[in-house]
């Protein structure tokens, strides 16, 4: 059993667009965006009424600043598209994401290993190390732990097919949870 695919710019991007979002609706990210948000409206609160006997820009100067500092704030929680190709770009300038990693993939079983083949790079693991299959809106991703192993674009709706081999290859493994749908 064999999947053939390819991973483009975009479809990591996508990624990396989908991982910021997870980090924005989780307890972490909240929290953050709750107190940092809360100190700029409380600084701005106290910087209003502490200027009470000035008058004009003098006093509403720090305020001015503070919203500014907030609203900026609110944007670089929203602006997924963005960070998502700045970060893409880290990684290629970084070396983090190997050049063969955009392109033809091929994904097979051999002796009880999952095998990962791009260009002449080739990896694998244990098939018990995949613990999660997420399908995505517009990919299928391999976890084993926190890590993603793989992702597989949904290219032409490939994905229902890519998701039976998938099942087919995991039918003898106990996945944490099968293959969940976001």
């Amino acid at each position: 059993m064999e999947i053939h695919y390819e991973v483009t710019r975009s479809d990591y991007i996508k990624l990396i667009r989908q991982q910021l979002k997870n980090y924005n609706k989780s307890f972490k990210g909240r929290l953050v965006f709750f107190l940092t948000n809360g100190a700029f409206a409380a600084a701005a609160a106290y910087l209003f009424l502490m200027k009470h006997n000035e008058t004009g820009f003098s006093k509403i100067l720090p305020v001015i600043l503070a919203v500014t500092i907030w609203i900026m704030n609110i944007h670089r929680r929203y602006s997924y598209n963005r960070r998502a190709e700045i970060l893409f770009e880290k990684l290629i300038q970084n070396g983090l994401l190997i050049k063969e990693y955009l392109g033809e993939h091929q994904l097979y079983l051999e002796n009880n290993k999952i095998i990962r083949k791009m260009g002449a790079h080739e990896d694998g693991l244990s098939l018990n190390s995949i613990i999660r299959i997420q399908n995505t809106d517009n990919m299928l991703l391999l976890y084993t732990g926190r890590e993603i192993f793989e992702i597989i674009p949904d290219c032409n709706g490939q994905n229902r097919k890519n998701k039976e081999i998938l099942e087919k290859m995991f039918q003898n493994v106990t996945l944490e949870n099968k293959i969940e749908t976001c």
